[in-house]
C-alpha cells in the first residue's frame, strides 16, 4: 500500500475533526418564540465533567426565563419561615425544573480547546400542558395525604402533612382549590391548618427528678419529657423533639411510652435558665434525604426553668511540711478561691466535703555544701458526698519537686508553690471544666 498517497487525505480529515466550525447557535442565539432557550458553557479547567456543568448552566438559564407568580400563599409561606421571596421562588423553580426534566430537549453540544457548550430548550406549550397535568396530579396526591393524616393520629400524621406540602410545593405560585369534608379549601391553607391542629394536639411535658439542682454534687440531672396526644391521652411514639439547652441543640425521639430522657449534666455555677423544646419537623422522616422543603411550625411548644443553687461545702485541710502540720496552710486558700464562684462554704450541714491532704518528704540527703536542698510534695483533693460518704472526685499529685539553698523546710515550701500551680490546673481542667 502506498501510504504517501493517502497521507494528505488523512491529515485533512484529522484537521477537519480538530478545527470543525462551531454550530450556528453559539454565535447566533436561537430566537424561536415557541421555546425557552438555554446555552451553557464550562471551561475544561472548571470541572472533571465540563459537559455536565455546561448542561446544568443551560437548564438554569431556561428556568430563569419561566415566570413564577407571587401568590398570597407563597407570600404567607415566605413570611412564616422568615425567608426572602427570592430564595423561596428559587426553591419553587428548582423543584419545578426537576419535575420537568423529561420535557427538556437536549439539542446539541460542542467542545473546543477552551471548553464545552451545551444547548437546551423547552417548548412553552408542552411546559404549560405538563404543568397542568403535574399540578392536577399533585393536588390529588396531596389531598389524599391530608385525608390519611386524619385516620390515626401519631408521627405518621406529621409525615403525611409534610408529604402533602412537598407535593404541592412546586405549584404554590397559584391557588389550588380542593373539596375537603364537604367544604372548599385552598390546599396550601388546608395543609397549614392541619399542621397547626396536629401541633396543638401534641402535649410535651417536662420535669426534673430533682429541683433545684445543687452545683457540682448533683450529677445525674435527668430531664424527663412525656409526649402525649391531648385528645386521647395516648403516649406518642417516634416524635422528634428538639431540646435547646443553653447553646446546645439536640434532637431525641420519644420511645414507645412517649418518653424521652435528657441528661442535663453537672451544673457548676449558680444559675437560672430555660431549656426549650419543640417538634423537630426536619427529623420526622426516617430517611434524611426526604426532608426537603419542610413546612415548619413556629409555635413554641414549651420550656422548663432550671435553677441551680450553690452546694454547701465544708473544707477540711491537712497540710504538712516534712510531716509537720503547717499553721498557715498554702493550698486551702487557693482552692477556696477557685471554688468561691461555685459553692458556699459553711460550718455545718454540708452537701459535700472538700478534703485536702498534702505533705512533703525528703528522698535523699544533701551530698555536699553548696548543693541545694530538695523536697518532694504529694497532695490529694477529694470530694465526698455527705449523704453516703462516697467519694465522687479525686485528684492526686505526686513527687512535685521544690529546691532551696537555705534549708530543707524551705525546699518543702517551694514544693508547695509548685503544687499550688498544678492543683489549680487540675481542678479547672478535670472538675470545673474551665477553658483557659
Amino acid at each position: 500500500m502506498n501510504f504517501k498517497k493517502y497521507a494528505p487525505l488523512s491529515l485533512m480529515i484529522l484537521l477537519h475533526g480538530c478545527f470543525s466550525s462551531p454550530p450556528i447557535w453559539i454565535d447566533n442565539r436561537p430566537n424561536d418564540l415557541k421555546y425557552w432557550h438555554g446555552i451553557g458553557f464550562a471551561n475544561h479547567s472548571d470541572s472533571n465533567n465540563p459537559k455536565m456543568l455546561a448542561k446544568e448552566s443551560a437548564i438554569h438559564e431556561v428556568s430563569s426565563q419561566i415566570k413564577i407568580n407571587i401568590s398570597s400563599e407563597l407570600d404567607i409561606f415566605t413570611r412564616e419561615v422568615n425567608g426572602s421571596i427570592d430564595n423561596v421562588m428559587t426553591s419553587v423553580m428548582n423543584s419545578r425544573v426537576n419535575l420537568l426534566l423529561p420535557e427538556l430537549e437536549f439539542v446539541d453540544s460542542y467542545s473546543n480547546d477552551i471548553g464545552v457548550y451545551f444547548y437546551v430548550r423547552l417548548n412553552k406549550d408542552s411546559y404549560y400542558k405538563s404543568m397542568k397535568r403535574l399540578r392536577d396530579n399533585a393536588k390529588d396526591i396531596a389531598l389524599n395525604y391530608v385525608v390519611q393524616s386524619d385516620e390515626k393520629f401519631g408521627k405518621a400524621s406529621l409525615v403525611l402533612i409534610q408529604k402533602a406540602w412537598q407535593e404541592i410545593f412546586p405549584f404554590n405560585d397559584e391557588p389550588i382549590e380542593v373539596q375537603y369534608k364537604n367544604q372548599k379549601y385552598n390546599l396550601f391553607l388546608l395543609i397549614r391548618k392541619k399542621q397547626e391542629e396536629f401541633a396543638d394536639r401534641i402535649s410535651i411535658k417536662a420535669n426534673l427528678k430533682k429541683s433545684p439542682i445543687r452545683t457540682i454534687i448533683d450529677r445525674n440531672n435527668i430531664l424527663y419529657i412525656k409526649v402525649m396526644d391531648k385528645n386521647t391521652g395516648n403516649m406518642l411514639y417516634g416524635i422528634p423533639i428538639e431540646i435547646i439547652d443553653n447553646n446546645k441543640k439536640a434532637t431525641f425521639f420519644s420511645d414507645r411510652k412517649g418518653a424521652i430522657e435528657y441528661d442535663i449534666g453537672t451544673i457548676y455555677k449558680k444559675s437560672i435558665y430555660q431549656i426549650l423544646f419543640s417538634i423537630d419537623y426536619a427529623k420526622i422522616f426516617d430517611d434524611p434525604k426526604d426532608a426537603k422543603n419542610i413546612l415548619t411550625n413556629l409555635k413554641d411548644f414549651g420550656s422548663l426553668k432550671i435553677a441551680a443553687v450553690p452546694s454547701r461545702v465544708i473544707i477540711n485541710s491537712k497540710e504538712k511540711n516534712l510531716n509537720k502540720l503547717m499553721i498557715s496552710p498554702i493550698l486551702e486558700p487557693v482552692i477556696k478561691e477557685i471554688f468561691s464562684d461555685y459553692v458556699e462554704f459553711v460550718n455545718n450541714k454540708p452537701d459535700f466535703y472538700l478534703n485536702i491532704d498534702a505533705n512533703t518528704l525528703v528522698k535523699s540527703q544533701i551530698v555536699d555544701l553548696g548543693f541545694p536542698f530538695f523536697s518532694y510534695g504529694n497532695a490529694s483533693v477529694t470530694l465526698v458526698d455527705s449523704e453516703n460518704n462516697q467519694e465522687f472526685f479525686v485528684t492526686n499529685l505526686t513527687d512535685v519537686k521544690g529546691g532551696d539553698f537555705g534549708s530543707q523546710r524551705t525546699a518543702g515550701i517551694r514544693a508547695y508553690d509548685q503544687l499550688k500551680k498544678s492543683i489549680v490546673q487540675e481542678l479547672r481542667k478535670n472538675l470545673l471544666v474551665v477553658k483557659d
